[in-house]
């Protein structure tokens, strides 16, 4: 199976994004704090049912979602 795509929703500091992922090469740069491991445990989250940061659900979240 390859990644094409990765769509968030409240998933910790991301409110709602989609990240086009290439069958070749991805990058993932910014600054810090800026979501780029959480970009790493969402996918770890989809494929182990669980983040590899947070051992609860509701700390996935986004704070003040619901």
């Amino acid at each position: 199976m390859i990644l094409k795509r990765v769509q968030l929703h409240n998933f910790r500091n991301i409110s709602s994004r989609v990240f086009d992922i290439s069958s070749k090469l991805t990058i993932i740069l910014g600054e810090n704090a800026r979501g780029k491991t959480n970009i790493l445990e969402s996918i770890h989250c989809v494929i182990n049912g669980v983040g590899f940061r947070e051992s609860k659900e509701e700390e996935l979240l986004l704070m003040g979602s619901t």
